[in-house]
């Protein structure tokens, strides 16, 4: 059976940051969707990348880490929600860094 291996000590921080991110493609699946849906619920990310919310949640657990935010909004008939967006910026420039370290 595979071994999970660690970064190499020689990998940049950003570039494991993003290896990690896109390790697996449930992170990959909510990525994605948020990075074409900013400011999604739970919810919206279960119904719209057909993943299960458990999935869904462990997902944003990991991601929240690195590039993915969470916001508590008030809505006016729904209480109170928490929507997500991805930190475009920082995933652009880690997926750089991790691009550049793999292609030396």
């Amino acid at each position: 059976m595979p071994r999970l291996v660690a970064a190499s000590s020689d990998m940049p921080v950003n570039a494991a940051r993003a290896q990690r991110a896109i390790a697996a493609t449930t992170r990959i699946e909510v990525l994605h969707y948020l990075l074409n849906h900013p400011g999604s619920t739970v919810n919206e990310i279960v119904v719209g990348s057909e993943l299960a919310k458990e999935t869904v949640r462990a997902a944003l657990e990991e991601l929240e880490e690195t590039y993915v935010s969470g916001t508590v909004e008030r809505g006016k008939r729904r209480g109170r929600h928490v929507t997500f967006s991805v930190d475009r910026s920082t995933l652009a420039q880690d997926l750089g860094s991790l691009s550049a370290y793999l292609l030396g």
